[in-house]
């Protein structure tokens, strides 16, 4: 059980880190349009987490609109990366 439990954790890990790298280099506008994907897959999600990404939208947004992109690259990273760890979660349980 120990062993199934880490290599899940660990299966999560190199997806976040690759959904993370693969979106870096996107421009806000296209982190968006993924943000928006990811989105209509209606994952459950917590209110927690449906708020930071919210959050991390609304900030991303903002600053994006001040002409700050790559902090607005930055944010909208984060929220990409929670997005594909409960897509990640998701298809985990739906799996059992």
């Amino acid at each position: 059980m120990k062993k199934r439990l880490a290599a899940i954790l660990i299966a999560i890990v190199l997806a976040t880190a690759t959904g993370c790298s693969k979106q870096g280099g996107d421009t806000p506008q296209a982190q968006l349009e993924t943000i928006n994907s990811l989105l209509a897959k209606n994952y459950e999600m917590t209110q927690s987490q449906r708020n930071e990404i919210e959050q991390l939208v609304s900030q991303g947004t903002t600053l994006m609109n001040q002409g700050k992109q790559a902090e607005a690259s930055q944010a909208l990273t984060k929220a990409i990366a929670l997005l594909e760890q409960i897509g990640e979660t998701s298809r985990f349980n739906k799996s059992e």
